[in-house]
């Protein structure tokens, strides 16, 4: 069983209970986000291409030039998801505009845009880390 999958799966159902319970207006924010775009695809990305370039290393015993790899997809990941989270937050009032005009309804967008610059980095961490540990534990076997 795919345990990732299962978690990611819980956590979409859990936001939309949440934002259920916001009634109209936080389910309204929320497709609002949920259009504007996916800041972790940059770093899946990355995260899955390590796990790509890690099962090879692992593959061949090259285990500390794994280990690098992993810290330097890190890396690029963060700065590149964090980048793209920020510049998403700062825009958002403008980009949020194209699907309602309602003041309250962007402030609260614009809120829910910051919180992912806070939350990414810890997104891009499970990518990016559990992607190549996954490899690792299939090349184990």
């Amino acid at each position: 069983m795919d345990w990732t999958y299962l978690a990611f799966n819980h956590s979409k159902v859990s936001q939309e209970v949440e934002c259920d319970g916001l009634r109209q207006f936080g389910r309204t924010a929320f497709e609002m986000l949920a259009t504007l775009g996916h800041h972790s695809c940059a770093s899946l990305a990355v995260g899955l291409s390590a796990e790509i370039v890690v099962g090879h290393l692992v593959g061949a015993g090259r285990l500390h030039e794994a280990h690098r790899v992993v810290r330097k997809s890190l890396a690029t990941g963060l700065i590149l998801s964090v980048s793209v989270a920020t510049v998403a937050a700062l825009l958002g009032p403008w980009l949020l505009r194209g699907f309602s005009q309602d003041p309250a309804l962007l402030a609260q967008g614009s809120l829910l845009l910051w919180w992912t610059v806070l939350l990414e980095p810890g997104r891009t961490f499970n990518l990016v880390v559990i992607n190549a540990l996954r490899l690792l534990a299939y090349s184990e076997e």
